[in-house]
């Protein structure tokens, strides 16, 4: 204690001073809590996919078939012979002048188009790139149970149809013959070998087929109709879908 003095007195609390107490070190700080790992995040949701453009089909074509009638009638066809007056047209072979005939018909069912001939009678009649020939054959009504004929189609030396015999009073029978590539061809009435007494014979409706086919093509743009490659649309026409 050297370095202390010590006065004292009645009064005179003596303290005793000593060295400096030694300071008090602070306490560490608390580490912070480290913050808890963030959740892990959800993946991005994939992308929906794109629906591919949908394909227009791609056009149709269809074929159109349509079909031209001419009456034999009509055409310049040849009379190489006939039994009696001339080949009549629409109108039943009569007497010996052109129109004296009367009604064309078959057994009593009339015919407004056709020729009426009689046997021993050849008529040559153009194709004018027809398709097929078609008629009706038999004997007028005026000729009642007589009268007996043999119909015949001939292409060149080609002989198309024939009927056999066919008797007065009998119905119509129907001849088809196709004709395609020809440029003519005959009609031919026989007296079916015994003789030509009252052999009056009818080809009626005569007439000659021509079938033409049309390709057409359907498309699906709008407002697209049918008709053939390359048509238009007439869109003064009161109905749109007629194309030219």
């Amino acid at each position: 204690f050297a370095n202390f003095h010590v006065t004292q007195s009645p009064d005179t609390v003596v303290q005793v001073m000593g060295p400096a107490p030694a300071p008090v070190p602070a306490p560490a700080p608390e580490p912070e809590p480290e913050p808890a790992p963030a959740p892990p995040s959800e993946p991005a949701p994939a992308p929906a996919p794109v629906p591919a453009p949908e394909r227009a089909p791609a056009p149709t074509t269809t074929a159109a078939r349509t079909a031209t009638t001419t009456y034999v009638s009509d055409t310049a066809f040849r009379t190489l012979r006939n039994g009696w007056g001339p080949v009549e047209r629409d109108r039943d072979n009569g007497g010996a002048e052109t129109g004296d005939g009367g009604t064309l018909d078959i057994a009593g069912t009339p015919y407004t188009r056709g020729l009426g001939a009689h046997a021993a009678s050849e008529v040559v009649v153009p194709v004018d790139g027809a398709s097929r020939f078609t008629t009706e054959v038999g004997l007028p009504s005026h000729v009642g149970a007589s009268g007996s004929v043999v119909f015949q189609v001939w292409a060149g030396s080609t002989k198309l149809a024939d009927t056999g015999t066919v008797r007065g009073g009998e119905g119509p029978r129907t001849v088809t013959v196709a004709v395609t590539g020809r440029t003519e061809i005959r009609l031919v009435v026989t007296d079916a070998g015994d003789g030509t007494t009252r052999d009056h014979a009818t080809w009626g409706d005569a007439r000659l087929i021509t079938t033409s086919t049309t390709t057409l093509l359907r498309t699906t743009t709008p407002g697209a109709t049918w008709g053939p490659p390359g048509a238009q649309a007439d869109l003064a026409h009161p109905d749109p879908s007629v194309l030219h």
